[in-house]
């Protein structure tokens, strides 16, 4: 923990720069990451659902194709707001920015709350998310509804719209813009009926993948080395990955290159950074003895 102060500020400087330098879309989304990291620390962490089931766990916030636009790190401690939870803070504070900007936050059920989505609202923020069922506040209605698939139950206070749809389980959601409209989504294989699901669902399913995304690009040319000491590979992880990854898809967005690949991106980069002169090798003179 001693080191932490040394990354952070090069973490905070990173993304001061980035965030001057673009903004996102009108819909973002929110989720953590594993750095994959097994030797002893304070903070490591264990989660069975993702690829690197050890490591530093890392909150993202990503535009919906994966640029990662702020980024914090969970070093163990559980920062608190007032009236919100520990997840609801982490939202809170990676958001700072951009509250009062009118945008669509997209989160999965460890951070959605009601509480989360009153605060945001308040800021001109709407939430859309999954919703855990032993939230505080859910409606009693929407917990005991047993529902055949196809069916749906919502509850609306005010601004807050809480649904739960079955399809081949039961999914609920919480959002701050959305109703139970059920839009169509094609036609049953086995009937040929029409076929429908949840507004709030289709826009979710939509634009979660941004943080997958980042993910994914990340990992395929990984700079990260099992020698390096904690902090070390945070900001390998940062400037190496994370940069290139958000430099890559800049470039896409500008069309500049359609075909360009993130290996041959990745290369340029490297070639500029690091420019090496070939010089050929020349045969060397062979020398005849004389006898």
């Amino acid at each position: 923990m001693s080191n932490y102060h040394i990354i952070k500020s090069l973490l905070d400087k990173i993304f001061n720069n980035i965030q001057d330098l673009y903004l996102p879309g009108n819909t973002i989304v929110i989720d953590e990451s594993m750095l994959p990291f097994r030797a002893r620390l304070d903070f490591r962490q264990y989660n069975p659902s993702k690829a690197h089931k050890y490591g530093i766990k890392v909150y993202n916030l990503c535009s919906t194709k994966g640029f990662v636009w702020n980024l914090t790190v969970y070093t163990g401690k559980n920062i608190k707001l007032p009236g919100l939870d520990h997840p609801g803070s982490v939202v809170i504070s990676l958001m700072e920015k951009l509250l009062g900007s009118n945008r669509l936050l997209i989160t999965d059920n460890y951070y959605t709350s009601i509480a989360l989505a009153q605060y945001l609202y308040d800021r001109q923020i709407n939430l859309c998310g999954t919703f855990r069922r032993n939230r505080v506040g859910i409606p009693q209605e929407i917990l005991k509804a047993h529902l055949v698939p196809g069916d749906i139950i919502a509850r609306q206070k005010k601004h807050i719209t809480v649904l739960k749809w079955h399809d081949k389980r039961d999914v609920i959601m919480l959002s701050t813009c959305h109703d139970d409209r059920l839009d169509s989504v094609g036609k049953n294989r086995k009937d040929g009926t029409e076929k429908k699901k949840p507004r709030v669902i289709i826009d979710y399913n939509s634009t979660k993948q941004g943080i997958d995304v980042s993910d994914q690009l990340s990992s395929y040319y990984s700079p990260v080395r099992k020698s390096l000491t904690w902090y070390k590979k945070i900001a390998y992880e940062v400037i190496f990955a994370v940069l290139v990854v958000n430099s890559f898809l800049i470039y896409k967005e500008l069309k500049l290159d359609r075909k360009m690949q993130l290996k041959e991106f990745t290369e340029i980069i490297t070639d500029k950074l690091l420019p090496i002169t070939l010089v050929p090798l020349q045969e060397e003179n062979k020398c005849t003895s004389t006898q």
